[in-house]
């Protein structure tokens, strides 16, 4: 009877001590991520980016401001509403200014420390030209399209870098036909803020 009472309490020991070990294997750390950008959580992002915009014209490079509201449609599915203030000079006193209004659809790829993502805006750009020495303006809307990629840096858990391109692809212009459309490209960088 004793050796079947001792047999029994190894057998007991050594079956809690191996559900002990299978525990201790399968339990993970808690840990805190905050070396990827959690967009799977995030349900839209608002910020501003300031950047060069480089055109193709006779025109000086110009500086840019920024501002965007982008809203997940799907995990790494979203849509963009977009505006801005760009200003150009050049060598022989002209002047311009945009203002682009656009809205777009863009796709986030999968969770990296720097995340890339790309997209596609569409709009309209509203023009204002002048020349210093005859003093004459010029107010005008012309339809763009503007591929652009980027990537997200995470600073802390709900603010996240951006820094983007934007290749501005102008079409007919939609007040006067003779205006001549204007490419230019943007290097943009500046803050978001994730929402919930």
């Amino acid at each position: 009877m004793k050796k079947i009472i001792l047999t029994i309490t190894i057998f007991i020991t050594v079956n809690n001590f191996c559900f002990s070990q299978e525990g201790m294997l399968v339990r993970e750390p808690d840990t805190v991520k905050i070396d990827t950008v959690e967009t799977v959580n995030h349900s839209a992002r608002i910020g501003g980016t300031v950047g060069l915009q480089i055109p193709n014209k006779n025109l000086k490079t110009g500086f840019g401001v920024n501002v965007f509201f982008h809203r997940k449609l799907k995990e790494n599915l979203f849509i963009s509403m977009n505006t801005g203030y760009h200003s150009y000079g050049s060598d022989n006193d002209d002047a311009m200014d945009v203002i682009p209004i656009t809205a777009g659809v863009g796709l986030l790829l999968p969770d990296f420390k720097i995340q890339p993502y790309f997209g596609i805006e569409a709009g309209v750009t509203y023009r204002k030209y002048k020349n210093d020495n005859r003093s004459d303006y010029f107010d005008y809307g012309t339809v763009v399209f503007i591929p652009n990629v980027g990537v997200l840096f995470p600073l802390s858990k709900n603010i996240v870098l951006e820094a983007n391109y934007k290749f501005q692809i102008e079409y007919n212009n939609v007040k006067f036909e003779n205006i001549i459309p204007m490419n230019y490209y943007g290097i943009n960088i500046g803050i978001a803020y994730l929402l919930p």
